[in-house]
């Protein structure tokens, strides 16, 4: 694990995430009222990455499903949103490290702008 997601770390732990570490060197970081995440190294940076199970009827409404997460991709900022291989909903978002301490408060900040967006919208109803 990169000096970087180190950093990173604490600064989720600073913003009331519960940090754990994995192996592979992945970072888990739960929250009571944000999206739970993992944060991991990659390609020079930090990917953030948010997972919520889809339920049966996003695959029956698959249209529906994917046009409510393309009106999400619209308006943000740093997540884009997609159907993963398994149809469920993810978010991902990329920090381009190294690590500052401002610039990844604002980041996150973002972040959680991106995601209010998503409890505001039509995808629960697809959710489990």
């Amino acid at each position: 694990m990169s000096a970087d997601l180190d950093q990173i770390a604490r600064h989720l732990e600073f913003l009331g995430y519960e940090v754990t570490t994995e192996q592979e060197g992945r970072l888990v970081a739960k929250h009571s009222s944000k999206p739970n995440l993992v944060a991991r190294d990659y390609k020079g940076g930090c990917l953030l990455t948010a997972y919520f199970g889809a339920d049966t009827g996003a695959k029956r409404k698959r249209q529906g499903y994917l046009e409510t997460i393309n009106s999400l991709n619209s308006p943000a900022t740093v997540a884009r949103f997609y159907a993963d291989s398994d149809n469920d909903f993810a978010t991902e978002a990329f920090y381009n490290t190294p690590y500052d301490r401002a610039a990844f408060g604002r980041f996150m900040d973002l972040w959680d702008q991106d995601f209010a967006r998503v409890v505001s919208s039509d995808i629960a109803q697809y959710l489990k």
